[in-house]
Formats: structure tokens, C-alpha cells, sequence
């Protein structure tokens, strides 16, 4: 947060002098937080892994898999530091900019960020903290909740083939971190091509184009380095196959969001052209662009998991594991690394969203001009793309994870309890429970966020309404708003209303761990993950089209011409719905994922207690 404010007023600067410079100024500041979350992220996970192996487990006698269901704690406290992150920023910053929307651009008539509208700096301070902070929490406990799950995975891998003599090595166990070594140098050498470029291509597409040029060439050198990685180590070529579907799923999720979302794309022009006709048809056909965003990357993920287990089975029996299953997981662990080893470069994209739009709000407050204020535009526009898609990739990213965290948790809850097999029997109508209470929590979840920042934007609107009735000064620029009310307001509003739903995602785990059984829990589990991933995809594509559209719309007014302005009108509605649902229920689906089922990992001992001492109560 502190980075990305400082960098904002550089980027209004550079604006000055064009878009090149503005747009690498930009995102300078979101690699930082790229390189921050890869960097700190690895050495977290280290460091406790040495104080755990090398200090306690010598002194309590823990065995490898004791010290790895006490490592995942750190996983648990990353997902919950990431849900607060992003439940308290979303209802921040949506609350004040849905707030400065509606009165400022709908009732008044005055820019987008003009600093006569009260709730422009809670709007702008929300950007930091929603979008920054926010999603680097969660990507962040993402990458934490991958690498300690593939070494949970790995580590089963590695006894199962220690015990029938198959040809494998301790180092599956730690192969997570030598992907994670690759992919820092890949999204250096990304990051470099970006900077180092001196022309941008010609018209609004430029920095786009820039950017997902970064992207391709990190992309690449991850799946040549992860090629020849697995060749070494492994020396398999079914592996191969499973590391290259990451990549590709990847690449292919960066097309498949910004289709949906950019400005330049069919889905998005619908959604202007609707606009023409009010805001009740701008609201339904970006409903309609959401819910069909929805099956293409599902789809993808279902393909690569297949894909992945059939190929990772083939290495098992090239082994001589005796476990074609266990293999099938850990091929998809190996897909889901390369899925993830692109998060450094896709989160400098996403940090550069939100520095830009700041750029563009310090440029309109600080009355720098048309000019200046076109380039960020211009950016921002770009910006919401790239949000989109690292949202997208967000989701995507945390339901693969917690899929591969839910193999987890059934191989320790095999060990355990001393099972040949773990099975979900979701015939079982004790466990078809589960998958039903995991549905129920992801809708109440979004629930309790998306109408956490409806009551935030009716104060926020009524304290906006009041300083304009009480101070008719304001819009003659005779008279100053009171900022410092507006940010009181989204900040009690945030901290206040984010307890219900952070409450929700660490309740019902344990309620149903405990009261239901760890079987339930994996249904719970299961079900809350896919649907919350498709529901994130919804909200996230939905949210961020009906953005590009009111941009799009904004650049079409024209006074001469009065159905434009209510067309603008009609597609700022539309944004204001969108709003909380990219930038707060949408985005912290991810961190609703994860969460559930670091929590299940973290609390799995209490879980397999209550379980077995059940059973021997009803004596069994």
C-alpha cells in the first residue's frame, strides 16, 4: 500500500509526458508487488519449516508428517489474513466509490473524480487498499497454500514408493520450491522486456499488448526451465505433459477474461449498446456476459485435471509406484504448479490497475488537464483488463489449489486414521449434507458482502448528499468538502460489517468437522470449492465488463446529442452494481476457498479426535 501510493503520483507525472512512460511507471510499482509476494512467501514457509524439523521435532520426537500438519498453519494464517485483507478493503473502497458514483456522476453531473465530490478521496484511498493490499494478501496465500500441500502430497508420494522400492526421491518433496526459484527468474526476465521496450504499438491496445508480451515471454521460459526441471529430476515425459497443461491453462485463462472484459471486445460493446435503452438492459446483458464467462475456464480446469491425472497415473506405473491414483494427484499438483509459477508477472499487472486509476483521480483533482487525464484514462482502461484477468487467474488459481489442498487433506486423514483409501461417498446422506452446508455458506458469504456494501454506500451517499445541501459552496469550488467524514464512514462501515462474513468462513468448517464428521467436511469442502469458483468467475466477469462499458460509454457523450448522456447514465448504474461484485463478493471468493480448506488442514487433528472418539463412544 505504501509503494503503490507513492507510485500513483508518479504515474499522474509521467502522464505528462505520455503514455509510454506513465503506463512503465505504473507498472513498476505493481512488479514490486509481485516480486514482495514471491519473495516474502518463500521465505515464511522456510523459516518455519527449519524452526519446526530442526528445533521442536528433535525435542517432542515429531515425525515428518507431524511437522507438515504443523506447517500448515501457516497456510491457515495467510488465508485468514487474506480474507481480512480483502472483506475489509472491498466494503472500503465499493461503499465509497458506488457512494461518490451515484451523487457525484449521476445526480451532480460532474466528472468522475472531481474534487468537489466528497467521497473521492475514500474512493481513491480504498484503491490501496481494496485492490493492493487485497489482492496481494490473496494471491499471496495462494502460493502458500500450493507449495504446503504439494509437499504434503509429495511426501505421500515419496513414502507410498519408499515402501515398495519404486525409483523416487526426497526431493518430490521439495520440488515446489525449485518452481517457485524458476518462476522469480521468469518474472524478472518478464518484467525487463516490458521496461526495456521502447515503442508501444500504436492505438488503445498498446499497453495491453505490452504487457501480455511480458507475460508470454515468462510464460515461456517457466515451461523450457519446468520442462528440463522435470526431465532431470523425475526424468519422465508424462510429467512433462502435466507441467505444459498448467502453462497453457494459464495463458489460455488470460484470453479467455479479457475477451469478456476488454473494451475492445463484442462482449463489452454489447453491454454499451445496451446501455441506449436504460439501465435495467445494461444490467441484464452484463449479467448474461457473466454467467457465460463462466464455462469456458471451468471447462478448461476440468480438461487439464483429467489431462493431468491420466498423465501423472502413467508416471506412477512407469515407477512402478503400485498406486496409479497417487500419481494421478500428483500430476495434478504438477499442473497447478505451472498454473501458479506465472502469479509474479500477472500480479504486476494487477497492482498497475489500481496505481493507474489512482493517477487518473490525482490528475482530475489536481486540475492537470485533458490531455493528462486522456492518457490515464486510457490506462485505466487497460487497468480494468488487467484486474480482470488477474482476478480471474485469482479464482481460478485458488479452486484449482483447493482441490489439490483437498487430496491433501484426504491423505493425511488416510494416514490418520490408518485407511487404505479415503472415499467422499456423497451416497451417503450424512455426507450429502456437507455438500449442501457448502453451498449455503457460499451464498450467505456473498450475501453478507454484497449488502455489507450497500448499507455503506446509502451512508455514504447520504453524508454526500448532505455537504452538498449543506454547503452549496461546493460546487462553485467556494466552499471545501469534508473528505476526512466520507473516510470515517467507509472505514467504521468496513471494519464493522466485515466480522459476520470473516466469522462464516471460520464457523461452519469446524461446526461440520466436529459435529459432523471429516467426511462430511470433504463434501463440504468439494462442493463450497467448485461452486465458489464459478460464482467468483460470475461476479468477477460481470462487475469488470460493466466497468469498460461506462468507460466506453464516456468517451461517447456528447451534449449535442442528449441520449448519450443518459446512455452514460444508464452504464454508470450498471458499474455501481458491478462494483461489489468484482471488487469485494467476487474477488474474495479466491480467499473463500483457500480459506475453508487451509482451515480444514490447520484444525484436522481436533477433527480426526472428535471423529475417533465418537466411534469408540458408540463403540466401534
Amino acid at each position: 500500500m505504501d509503494i503503490a501510493t507513492r507510485i500513483n503520483v508518479r504515474v499522474t507525472l509521467a502522464a505528462k509526458d505520455g503514455i509510454e512512460p506513465a503506463m512503465k511507471t505504473g507498472f513498476n510499482g505493481g512488479a514490486i508487488m509481485g516480486m514482495l509476494v514471491f519473495g516474502v512467501n518463500i521465505i515464511q514457509i522456510v523459516i518455519t519449516y527449519l524452526i519446526l524439523y530442526y528445533l521442536v521435532a528433535p525435542l517432542y520426537g515429531w515425525s515428518f508428517n507431524t511437522v507438515m500438519i504443523n506447517i500448515v498453519g501457516c497456510a491457515f494464517g495467510s488465508s485468514f489474513t487474506s480474507v481480512i485483507a480483502q472483506l475489509g478493503g472491498g466494503i472500503y473502497t465499493k461503499g465509497a466509490d458506488v457512494g461518490a458514483d451515484i451523487v457525484g456522476k449521476v445526480e451532480k453531473g460532474i466528472p468522475e473524480d472531481d474534487v468537489r465530490n466528497p467521497a473521492v478521496v475514500a474512493d481513491l484511498v480504498g484503491d490501496n487498499v481494496g485492490d493492493c493490499a487485497g489482492r496481494s494478501a490473496d494471491l499471496y496465500e495462494t502460493l502458500t497454500s500450493e507449495i504446503l500441500s504439494s509437499m504434503i502430497l509429495g511426501f505421500s508420494l515419496y513414502t507410498v514408493g519408499t515402501a515398495v522400492g519404486a525409483a523416487i526421491g526426497p526431493e518430490i518433496i521439495f520440488f515446489p520450491f525449485v518452481i517457485r526459484f524458476v518462476a522469480v527468474l521468469a518474472t524478472i526476465t518478464g518484467y525487463l522486456v516490458i521496461n526495456k521496450t521502447k515503442k508501444l504499438a500504436p492505438g488503445e491496445s498498446g499497453p495491453w499488448k505490452l504487457m501480455n508480451l511480458g507475460l508470454y515471454v515468462s510464460s515461456g521460459i517457466i515451461a523450457v526451465v519446468y520442462v528440463i526441471f522435470i526431465l532431470v529430476l523425475f526424468q519422465s515425459v508424462f510429467l512433462i505433459f502435466c507441467a505444459i497443461f498448467g502453462v497453457v491453462a494459464n495463458l489460455i485463462m488470460g484470453f479467455v477474461f479479457e475477451y469478456y472484459t476488454s473494451l475492445n471486445k463484442k462482449p463489452v460493446k454489447d453491454i454499451m449498446k445496451a446501455s441506449e435503452t436504460g439501465a435495467a438492459t445494461n444490467l441484464i446483458q452484463g449479467l448474461s456476459n457473466g454467467l457465460s464467462a463462466v464455462f469456458i475456464p471451468l471447462s478448461i480446469i476440468a480438461i487439464m485435471i483429467i489431462g493431468s491425472f491420466g498423465f501423472g497415473a502413467m508416471y506412477a506405473t512407469q515407477i512402478s509406484l503400485g498406486n496409479p491414483v497417487l500419481g494421478g494427484i500428483y500430476g495434478i499438483v504438477i499442473m497447478s504448479m505451472g498454473m501458479t509459477s506465472g502469479t509474479g508477472i500477472i500480479l504486476a499487472m494487477d497492482g498497475f490497475g489500481p496505481i493507474v486509476d489512482n493517477a487518473g483521480g490525482i490528475a482530475e483533482m489536481a486540475e492537470l488537464g485533458e490531455e493528462i487525464r486522456d492518457n490515464t484514462d486510457l490506462l485505466d482502461a487497460t487497468g480494468n483488463s488487467t484486474k480482470s484477468l488477474t482476478k480471474g487467474f485469482s479464482i481460478i488459481s485458488g479452486t484449482t489449489i483447493g482441490f489439490i489442498t483437498i487430496f491433501a487433506y484426504l491423505e493425511l486423514l488416510k494416514a490418520e486414521l490408518g485407511l487404505t483409501s479415503a472415499v467422499i461417498n456423497i451416497g451417503n446422506p450424512l455426507i450429502a449434507v456437507g455438500g449442501i452446508l457448502g453451498v449455503i455458506t457460499v451464498f450467505l458469504f456473498v450475501s453478507l458482502l454484497m449488502r455489507a456494501v450497500g448499507k455503506t454506500a446509502h451512508d455514504m451517499i447520504e453524508e454526500v448528499r448532505r455537504q452538498f445541501k449543506e454547503k452549496p459552496g461546493i460546487m462553485e469550488n467556494k466552499e471545501k468538502p469534508d473528505y476526512r467524514k466520507c473516510v470515517d464512514i467507509s472505514t467504521v462501515s468496513a471494519l464493522k460489517n466485515m466480522v459476520a462474513p470473516a466469522l462464516l468462513i471460520i464457523i461452519m468448517p469446524i461446526v461440520v468437522g466436529i459435529f459432523l464428521g471429516p467426511f462430511t467436511l470433504g463434501a463440504f469442502l468439494i462442493i463450497a470449492t467448485f461452486i465458489g469458483g464459478g460464482m467468483g468467475i460470475f461476479m468477477n466477469v460481470s462487475g469488470a465488463s460493466w466497468d469498460n462499458a461506462k468507460k466506453g460509454r464516456k468517451s461517447l457523450r456528447d451534449k449535442s446529442k442528449p441520449g448519450t448522456i443518459e446512455a452514460y447514465k444508464a452504464a454508470v448504474i450498471g458499474d455501481t452494481v458491478g462494483d461489489p461484485c468484482k471488487d469485494t463478493a467476487g474477488s474474495s471468493l479466491g480467499s473463500f476457498v483457500t480459506t475453508i480448506n487451509n482451515l480444514a488442514l490447520t484444525f484436522f487433528p481436533l477433527f480426526v479426535f472428535t471423529f475417533t472418539f465418537g466411534l469408540r463412544f458408540l463403540g466401534f
